[in-house]
């Protein structure tokens, strides 16, 4: 999720301990270090011989009602337990009890937007019905089954279940954004992740921790009013039972166009032909997904286009936005969303989108903003197109981080949000050089850069409160990243990204996943450069010295290594430009010499840190009179 910064500051004292494995090694926790021994999880970085995880098939009946708000639900989930643990209970999810008077949160609401959460009406659990006011117990947004059998390994568990809730009038991340525009997302009651680490996750939502969520498949029907279109995670079953023939044309066109096609226009929307019926129900069905939101829409325009993301096998992912005529630059969404798809796809990771569609819905907001879940995003305008885009690419990268690799987002923000913010750079450059990708993440860090609430990204997400220290998972990350990808390259940087990928889609990577493959598949034990990075207390700054013996020295005055770029100019108005990779500070270097031309009388030195972040500013220039 693409966040607004506030400075609203919470502050967090931790002691942080600093044990490794080994001399270079990184710090693994006994809890952690066991399901390696226990090859759940392999020191080179892959899934191990006994890798598990758990999924559920979800089919599933809602209904929205736009004029009341409610939104009422019932199905059947079918939980798969793969795990070597017998199950005596089950944790289900009731997010919107986030929205009640009595739950905590760290994301503040207005009391008129409480609601009474989510109402159970009926809990049958195999073959078995019971209350659930008396089979469980609430722990705020979490439900605690209790198993009237316990659940055996390799077993399932069959869970009908029904449900209710009214959307908040100002809600998080969902729901009525304005006139016939709804986003729905945290909707249903979803079983929580058992896994190999903690057992089940049990954290709360409060408003800022997001996802973690298995692989799960969804067969979903959704029934809406005459006149209102419905986008969702998956594939549109029954487009051609509902939509007016002109608008289902249109949009089997944009499943193969190459070019945006308009699908629902204003002259359209005049006309009033959109859907057939008074009411409709429409079908999804997804494979293999973390989650399932749908965007539900009236008289707003539907633009699409379509991209070859894999060029052997020539599939394409549909890509569209749903906006109305004042969202600045949206007109340019399908467009803008595709260059993002392809990029994805061919250039950085370089990993074929995983999905069949993606969809962003906006919500009218002018200052940008979004929030991604799978297939789906709800984002807002902005006047500029490159941030726009920037903006676009952000929620869309999400599709690899968290939702392709199931990444435990609550404990590390880091694994997601950080390459969201990074996989954007290069693209903005291409289509707009004037615009700089690294001021957004430099204002994002530079608010705690330095500072004592500048945390290491190894403290668990779920610890941190407050924006802007919650923005280190953006801002310190990125640029972790791109020392990174400075420190390797960019050809070994690509490899091991694609390996990572490779072995974690669709399962459970953790941090030390993510380091041990960079590790293996770079050939070098990386530990050096992970421990400042993602352990460590500490920060960016690099400085600038003159001996007794007259030379130039950078210094590294913080202790995270990043490259290092010097503009020399001498008295004769000859410029130099110095590069050294951030490898230079790998052997415990402290500083180095600047090489340069003895044979001029330099007139000034400057390191550039535009793409860095630098605590100190005052000890970056060095300028002699002439």
């Amino acid at each position: 999720m693409l966040k607004r910064i506030n400075y609203s500051l919470f502050f967090v004292i931790i002691i942080f301990g600093h044990s490794f494995t080994q001399d270079e090694g990184i710090y693994v926790p006994p809890q952690v270090k066991k399901l390696y021994n226990n090859e759940t999880r392999s020191w080179d970085g892959k899934p191990g011989a006994d890798y598990w995880q758990n999924s559920s098939d979800y089919i599933l009946k809602v209904e929205l009602d736009p004029e009341s708000g409610l939104v009422s639900g019932k199905g059947e989930i079918i939980y798969y337990n793969n795990s070597p643990d017998t199950l005596s209970k089950i944790v289900i999810r009731l997010y919107q009890n986030i929205f009640k008077a009595s739950t905590p949160r760290d994301r503040g609401i207005k009391p008129e937007a409480f609601t009474e959460g989510i109402e159970l009406e009926q809990l049958v659990v195999n073959g078995e019905e019971l209350d659930p006011d008396t089979a469980g117990h609430n722990s705020y947004t979490n439900y605690y089954l209790k198993m009237p059998v316990p659940a055996l390994p390799q077993s399932k568990t069959e869970i009908q279940i029904a449900w209710n809730f009214k959307l908040s009038t100002k809600t998080l991340r969902m729901g009525k954004y304005r006139e016939g525009g709804f986003f729905i997302a945290y909707w249903y009651p979803q079983i929580a992740v058992y896994d190999d680490v903690d057992g089940w996750d049990i954290t709360e939502y409060t408003g800022s921790v997001e996802f973690y969520n298995d692989f799960n498949n969804y067969e979903v029907e959704i029934t809406v009013p005459e006149n209102y279109l419905v986008r969702a995670t998956g594939d549109m079953l029954n487009a051609h039972e509902i939509l007016k023939p002109k608008i289902y044309s249109k949009y089997i066109k944009a499943l193969e166009s190459d070019s945006v096609i308009r699908i629902i226009t204003v002259d359209d929307l005049d006309d009033g032909e959109i859907t057939r019926d008074d009411d409709n129900t429409w079908k999804y069905s997804a494979k293999k997904v973390s989650d399932f939101t749908f965007a539900c829409v009236k008289n707003y325009l539907w633009d699409g286009v379509s991209v070859i993301v894999d060029d052997e096998t020539g599939r394409r992912t549909f890509v569209d936005v749903l906006y109305r005529e004042e969202d600045a630059n949206y007109n340019e969404g399908a467009y803008l969303s595709k260059l993002v798809v392809e990029d994805l796809s061919k250039n950085f990771p370089g990993w074929p989108f995983p999905y069949s569609h993606m969809t962003t819905f906006c919500n009218g907001g002018k200052r940008g903003g979004g929030m991604e879940s799978p297939m789906m995003a709800v984002d807002g305008t902005h006047s500029n197109r490159t941030y726009l885009l920037s903006l676009f690419y952000h929620e869309i990268a999400h599709t690899y981080f968290p939702f392709y690799m199931g990444i435990n987002e609550r404990k590390y923000a880091w694994m997601d949000e950080g390459w969201a913010t990074f996989l954007p750079k290069e693209l903005t450059h291409k289509i707009d050089s004037s615009y700089s990708h690294y001021r957004i993440p430099k204002y994002r860090y530079n608010a705690v850069l330095g500072k004592e609430n500048d945390i290491p990204l190894m403290l668990l997400s779920r610890s941190v409160k407050g924006i802007p220290l919650y923005a280190i998972n953006y801002g310190r990350a990125f640029f972790a990243y791109a020392a990174l990808e400075e420190l390797l390259g960019r050809d070994l940087f690509k490899k091991a990204m694609k390996e990572y990928i490779s072995r974690w889609h669709n399962k459970h990577p953790l941090p030390y996943d993510f380091f041990f493959t960079f590790n293996d598949a770079s050939g070098e034990d990386l530990g050096w450069f992970w421990k400042p990075w993602f352990y460590e207390f500490g920060y960016c700054d690099l400085g600038l010295e003159q001996n007794d013996e007259g030379d130039f020295i950078v210094k590294m005055i913080g202790n995270q290594p990043v490259p290092v770029e010097i503009k020399v100019v001498y008295d004769d108005g000859e410029e130099q430009i110095i590069k050294e990779s951030t490898r230079i500070w790998k052997d415990g270097n402290k500083e180095f010499v600047l090489d340069i031309d003895k044979n001029k009388k330099v007139s000034s030195i400057k390191i550039n840190v535009e793409k860095i972040p630098d605590y100190n500013s005052d000890n970056n220039n060095l300028e002699f009179a002439r």
